[in-house]
């Protein structure tokens, strides 16, 4: 029953993911748009946009040189930039070429172009400077999306209301499976002179509070519910017992018998997190672990039978990368597990022997810590994997006997704990 129960969890999971793939695929970002000179490539959607009505740009017109741009032109104005994804059946070459021509027929003439291996180390990260560019919280930099290979071209069309410049780079990623096309448009203007005198310090009676880009990005507020599967294995197998080691009452030295060994177990795990801004929050999750062994002799059957059921919450600190889509994050907390561990032996005639019966039953304090890593793998939706170590000092632990006679005896004082390792698919929102 428990595997068919993992074979459906997965198939669950496996639906979720290509279904939340196909269902984003063709996506745009809310409230983005095609710049109104420029087509998008046929299949393409919008990742990420955004547009400046007056900013800087300093456009590089030429290779690197002993970590220098050889030519590059500082402009003012209107700034768009919109990063779209390309079908994944089109290459980098086709896209390129089309844009080319497009911009060609539409008056644009070209001031440079070239490929990665021309321009040189370095040069992407000035490319990636050029000018500010927006951040998505969980989202991979455009450093990331385009490290891999790309091709840059830069066009130009002047007219009366001032020049537009193009800086087109069309690229793949060494994490994804499509092509991504990054439009950079700026129409070169000075800044509008009726903007000059709006912009006023708050004063105490409007009580608004300006704020950064930075604290911005950092006041992000998201929601993450993970699913996955997980195993524990004890660092003391001495409450899940082995063949050598017997529970014994501390206060009396009387040993009742043993629970076999269970030393892995495994099972489903869920968590969700909160954050606060980008790197702080608040995690909450449960979980089940179970083990069974059955073991038949010529003289009895033995059945062997461990649970665990957790509840645990605690304080999460977390890293986004800006230029690379791997999540960090390190968590700590401390929660209650419930452990249950059975033996049941039956002696099978002619062989003698008193049957048994052992239920040994644990309400536990436990402390945590977490660290975990998540890599996305469309969008909002990531794969996770995480190592946590837990500690479980028991108090109490009753033990049940049923071989004959009913009695019920309290042992206190065990040593338990381990780690678990875990991996599974987040969401979010």
């Amino acid at each position: 029953m428990r595997c068919k129960w993992i074979v459906y969890l997965f198939s669950a999971i496996l639906i979720v993911l290509i279904n939340g793939r196909n269902l984003a695929a063709q996506e745009d970002e809310k409230g983005s748009a095609d710049h109104p000179l420029i087509s998008r490539f046929p299949g393409s959607y919008i990742l990420t946009y955004d547009l400046k009505q007056f900013n800087e740009y300093l456009l590089p017109l030429g290779k690197m040189s002993k970590d220098t741009l050889e030519k590059s032109l500082k402009l003012e104005g209107k700034v768009t930039q919109i990063t779209y994804a390309a079908p994944k059946d089109r290459s980098i070459l086709e896209i390129y070429r089309s844009y080319e021509t497009f911009l060609k027929n539409n008056g644009f003439i070209t001031l440079f172009s070239a490929n990665k291996e021309e321009l040189g180390d370095g040069w992407l990260s000035k490319y990636i400077s050029a000018t500010p560019r927006a951040y998505r919280y969980g989202q991979p930099g455009l450093d990331t999306r385009i490290r891999d290979n790309f091709v840059y071209l830069v066009t130009r069309k002047d007219r009366k209301e001032g020049s537009v410049y193009v800086a087109l780079c069309v690229a793949t990623s060494w994490y994804q499976d499509f092509p991504v096309i990054q439009l950079d448009v700026i129409e070169t203007k000075p800044m509008d002179a009726s903007m000059m005198n709006i912009i006023k310090e708050p004063t105490e009676k409007q009580g608004d509070k300006k704020v950064s880009l930075t604290e911005q990005i950092k006041q992000v507020k998201t929601f993450e519910v993970r699913v996955g599967i997980g195993c524990h294995a004890f660092i003391d197998p001495v409450l899940a017992g082995t063949s050598s080691n017997n529970f014994k009452d501390n206060s009396t030295g009387t040993v009742t018998g043993s629970l076999t060994g269970f030393k892995i177990l495994t099972g489903p795990y869920v968590n969700a997190r909160y954050f606060f801004n980008e790197n702080i929050g608040i995690s909450a999750d449960i979980g089940s672990l179970i083990n069974s062994i059955e073991l038949y002799t010529s003289e009895a059957y033995y059945f062997n039978k461990a649970t665990m059921f957790y509840q645990k919450i605690g304080f999460v600190g977390q890293i986004v990368g800006k230029i690379t889509p791997v999540r960090m994050s390190l968590s700590m907390g401390a929660g209650n597990c419930i452990t249950e561990l059975y033996k049941k032996t039956t002696y099978t005639p002619p062989a003698t022997g008193t049957d048994t019966f052992l239920l040994g039953k644990a309400n536990m304090f436990m402390a945590y810590i977490n660290l975990d890593i998540s890599v996305p793998i469309y969008k909002k939706l990531y794969l996770f994997g995480n190592f946590e170590y837990n500690v479980m000092p028991v108090w109490e632990f009753v033990m049940e006997h049923d071989g004959g006679n009913d009695y019920s005896d309290t042992y206190y004082g065990l040593n338990y704990g381990g780690f678990q390792i875990r991996g599974g698919l987040s969401y979010s929102f």
